[in-house]
């Protein structure tokens, strides 16, 4: 069942911070390529493309890095029991 879902737009040099989230399941999809990969803990590096959905399990800590350039790193996430 989805709990939430939420859309985050990352200009130049924004980022997120080493988080995890609190759900069973959690997902990204990208919306635009571009810059700033998302990074999990377990070593997995996930480089934005447009169309791309990535599922994990929402106890696994990630981080960004800073998005770099003129277009921003558009992302929609999802949050399921």
């Amino acid at each position: 069942m989805l709990r939430r879902a939420w859309t985050l737009v990352n200009r130049n040099g924004s980022y997120h911070e080493r988080h995890l989230h609190d759900a069973a399941w959690s997902a990204i999809y990208y919306v635009t390529s571009g810059s700033g990969a998302t990074i999990f803990d377990d070593g997995a590096r996930i480089v934005p493309e447009a169309g791309l959905l990535v599922m994990f399990r929402g106890h696994l800590y990630h981080r960004t890095e800073p998005a770099d350039g003129p277009m921003p790193r558009i992302t929609i996430a999802f949050d399921a029991s």
